[in-house]
């Protein structure tokens, strides 16, 4: 019921099951926590590798104060490479060294809970799991990598000028979250894509490539800086870019919003898009493909410019343009736009200027 402590050796401190301990602090060359190890203290958890290595393997637990406590490491924490580990970690954890679970290194599942994690760099094969409200910080250069499924509840940040985050399966949103980088890039490359529970927001502040389809299932969609591409979007809330952001949708399946889009930003499709509520763009717009507006008012502060299929040749319009609501724009439409079709409601712009026919149901 009282403190652990391990004085600085040159040896190899193994670690087993201590529960209830006011807290536990072991300095040593080397630390090894073995399999079905559960460290839960009513305090600070405090490991210390002289060496720099500190192994777990099996199904590894810390836990300090219920989750409401700090667990501090200093070193590197890996797996054993004979033992593929899920490792968890239930408190506010700052780990002075790596992560380390590249394929033969051992750590299968790791396990974020209670408070957020702060890490040099996060690199394993496996994959991660993050609680609500449990974001994950990786500060070296070495950014953030994810060899398998990432479920995350918490922020996922790099704060390194170029270190980047990578995630080779895909995503999936327990609670809201945000993508960020000082100056890095996203990479999402499984064809799963980003998807999550019913009424989560997905916020990106930062350059993102998402291999496979964002939602269906997400709420909001929040792009605040960079460009955010993905095979396809489709959200049952709203979608807001802000100016300087881009969001390109690469595939056939285009973009359907259920709410409204707020756009300060640029929208490029390969696909359709479809957006059901209003629509406010506050600067220019570009479209490479038919929009589909099904809502009561689309607002266009700016010009609405129509150009060609991205490939296509100057001047050879495939664009079409539908609006079953009000359509007001402020400044021009044009000048690329195949067919404009205006089937119920009503069609408002400074300039219109059409290749091909212009049809009022």
């Amino acid at each position: 019921t009282g403190a652990f402590t391990q004085v600085a050796g040159t040896g190899t401190t193994t670690l087993a099951s201590m529960i209830g301990v006011a807290s536990l602090s072991a300095t040593t060359a080397n630390i090894a926590v073995s399999g079905g190890t559960q460290l839960n203290s009513t305090g600070e958890i405090t490991l210390t590798s002289t060496s720099n290595t500190l192994v777990f393997s099996g199904t590894s637990e810390l836990k300090a104060n219920e989750g409401d406590g700090n667990i501090n490491i200093t070193g590197n924490v890996t797996g054993d490479a004979n033992d593929n580990a899920e490792v968890t970690f239930n408190g506010t954890t700052t780990i002075d060294g790596n992560i380390i679970g590249t394929a033969g290194s051992g750590i299968e599942q790791l396990n974020i809970e209670g408070g957020n994690l702060s890490v040099g760099s996060l690199n394993i094969a496996g994959s991660v799991t993050s609680d609500s409200g449990s974001d994950v910080e990786a500060t070296g250069n070495e950014g953030i990598a994810i060899g398998g499924m990432a479920t995350l509840g918490g922020n996922l940040s790099t704060t390194f000028a170029t270190a980047d985050i990578g995630i080779v399966v895909s995503v999936s949103l327990t609670d809201s979250m945000t993508f960020s980088t000082s100056d890095g890039m996203v990479n999402i490359m499984g064809a799963g894509g980003i998807d999550g529970n019913v009424g989560v927001d997905l916020k990106f502040d930062i350059i993102a490539t998402v291999t496979g389809a964002i939602g269906p299932s997400l709420q909001n969609l929040i792009v605040t800086n960079g460009k955010l591409t993905a095979d396809s979007i489709n959200i049952t809330g709203n979608m807001t870019i802000d100016a300087g952001s881009e969001v390109e949708a690469s595939g056939n399946n285009g973009i359907e919003i259920a709410g409204s889009a707020t756009i300060a930003g640029s929208v490029t499709s390969a696909g359709n898009v479809t957006i059901s509520d209003g629509v406010t763009l506050t600067r220019d717009a570009t479209v490479y493909h038919d929009i589909i507006h099904t809502a009561d008012q689309f607002i266009i502060t700016g010009n609405l410019g129509v150009d060609t299929v991205p490939g296509g040749m100057p001047g050879d319009p495939r664009v079409n343009l539908f609006t079953n609501g009000v359509f007001d724009i402020s400044g021009a439409v044009g000048s690329n736009l195949d067919l404009l079709e205006i089937q119920t409601g009503s069609l408002q712009a400074g300039t219109v200027d059409l290749t091909g026919d212009l049809v009022a149901l």
